[in-house]
């Protein structure tokens, strides 16, 4: 009987922990991507564009483990634009739509 209560309380708070873990991923990872990515975009950066990278791969994670695809889609193909920014070779042109939509599709994911 104690050894189920006990595992109740693990498994809630454990359950509380992950939750209040994903709240604080979303608040610092999407609060990062934008302004390192338009910082990227605009000079080409290596070390702009890798920390874009990092923060978009780290919410694009936790939109999939929250089950929103459109989110996580948008900001696979704004990891796409941020690889090609930083290779050489002409500016891509448009660059900016998947950063505008993944603002948009990940807004609900956003505090």
């Amino acid at each position: 009987m104690l050894l189920k209560r006990y595992l109740k309380t693990v498994t809630l708070s454990s359950l509380i922990w992950m939750e209040i873990s994903f709240v604080v991923l979303a608040e610092v990872s999407f609060g990062r991507i934008e302004p390192v990515t338009k910082e990227c975009f605009k000079t080409r950066n290596t070390e702009f564009c890798r920390r874009a990278l990092v923060h978009i791969e780290n919410f694009q994670q936790f939109s999939s483990s929250v089950e929103n695809y459109s989110c996580q889609t948008r900001l696979l193909g704004l990891a796409a634009d941020v690889v090609m920014t930083s290779l050489p070779g002409p500016p891509l042109r448009e660059i900016n739509q998947n950063l505008d939509e993944a603002l948009e599709f990940c807004s609900d994911l956003m505090p």
